[in-house]
């Protein structure tokens, strides 16, 4: 993620949860994927993250994004010898782990001892079943698009337990939020980050004279009024607030409004106001699901439409997934965070980490994992996430290269 939460102490998790026997955005699909470094650990490993991060069972589609650091966490190693597979509800066949040498929160493979079945099967992602959600969400948005506010107020009461008075705050008048200041100074770097990024792709406008007297030009003009959706669910998401805001504040969008579920007495969270007040936003809705959705593309009596027809996501939000490529060189404490901080975001998450090469110690990644995942506020999610990811190792870099290729 974009953030790095701040940790005074890191304890040790409980053995039972260390016995746990079955134990990866939004970042826009990429045609060349985006690479990032950080010096002191580029060389060693490459982390892979997100929702595309695997294909369907004939291999990789594509990924979102690729970072170059190291990572690792705790997880079970196990030699398959036999080539029996088993059933999983979500995943289809899979391997079967035999005998444990290292005790850990997920299974672990040989790569060499998988066929290339073995191989799909431990691709293939999880999934989310979709054929029930148009016949709940159609009448929500029929609904808002003709009784606007109040229809937003009566579903927020439904679904989030909360009653509005308004549904829409106009930002300029709301207070500064107080941070903890490590917590600003994190979201700061961050918003610097990504609107440096975010500016270099700016169009620059061109002018061609074809012929005397005669000039073409290709200007880009912003789009007036946007909406922009930073979910709540089973945590809040100030880093979407910020990946969505800046590149529309960059752009020059008069009109920005940020719809995001309500806290239990009707307020904002301040990490996202705070991100939102720094990234330009101009209004901020007080509602999640299909609800805020319709409002902002309808509009409704409080709430501005927005300009767009067209909704501009790749696909609709899934499990989050990371892949991990690391060698002896890799920091476990990298390689535990980059895979925590995918696991800890839900249940249905998965992580998995592809050892290359011998003199990996995975009992140090093991000890690393459950230090971090003690201390996260959300390591019961990652724990349920551990127990359908999986480690493969690898003989060496050359190994990895074809099972775990880019394939069509």
């Amino acid at each position: 993620g974009v953030f790095k939460k701040h940790r005074e102490k890191v304890n040790t998790i409980p053995d039972d949860t260390t016995k746990i026997n079955q134990t990866t955005h939004t970042h826009k699909t990429l045609n060349t994927p985006t690479v990032r470094t950080t010096p002191s650990s580029a060389q060693h490993s490459v982390v892979a993250y997100s929702q595309l991060v695997f294909g369907q069972s004939s291999g990789f589609s594509s990924f979102r994004s690729l970072r170059c650091r190291s990572t690792v966490r705790p997880f079970k190693a196990v030699s398959l010898s036999s080539r029996k597979l088993l059933f999983n509800n979500q995943r289809g066949f899979l391997p079967e782990p035999l005998s444990n040498t290292v005790r850990c929160a997920m299974k672990s493979y040989k790569l060499s001892d998988l066929t290339p079945t073995e191989v799909d099967s431990l691709k293939a992602r999880p999934r989310i079943d979709f054929s029930s959600i148009f016949s709940t969400v159609q009448p929500i948005v029929d609904d808002v698009r003709v009784r606007g506010d109040d229809a937003v107020k009566e579903y927020t009461l439904r679904f989030d337990k909360v009653q509005l008075e308004n549904i829409i705050e106009n930002v300029n008048e709301l207070p500064d939020p107080e941070l903890d200041e490590a917590v600003r100074e994190s979201f700061d770097v961050a918003y610097n980050n990504i609107y440096a990024f975010h500016a270099a792709q700016k169009p620059v406008e061109k002018v061609v004279e074809n012929m005397k007297g005669v000039r073409c030009k290709r200007v880009a003009r912003s789009i007036a009024s946007v909406g922009l959706y930073v979910p709540g669910g089973t945590a809040v998401l100030p880093s979407t607030a910020l990946m969505l805001a800046v590149p529309a504040q960059i752009a020059g969008c008069k009109t920005i409004v940020l719809a995001t579920p309500p806290s239990s007495d009707g307020s904002i969270c301040k990490e996202v106001l705070y991100c939102a007040k720094k990234a330009g936003v101009t209004h901020i809705l007080k509602a999640g699901g299909a609800q805020a959705i319709a409002a902002m593309a309808w509009g409704t009596q409080s709430c501005p439409k927005n300009s767009e027809a067209m909704v501009s996501i790749d696909m609709p939000a899934g499990p989050s997934e990371v892949l991990v490529i690391a060698d002896k060189y890799a920091s476990p404490v990298h390689i535990a965070a980059d895979l925590l901080s995918q696991a800890e975001h839900g249940p249905d998450s998965q992580v998995v980490l592809v050892i290359a090469g011998e003199g990996v110690d995975i009992k140090a990644i093991e000890e690393e994992i459950s230090k971090q995942c003690n201390c996260l506020p959300r390591g019961e999610f990652a724990l349920k996430a551990l127990s359908h990811s999986f480690t493969v190792f690898a003989r060496d870099m050359v190994e990895i290269q074809n099972p775990f290729s880019f394939r069509t």
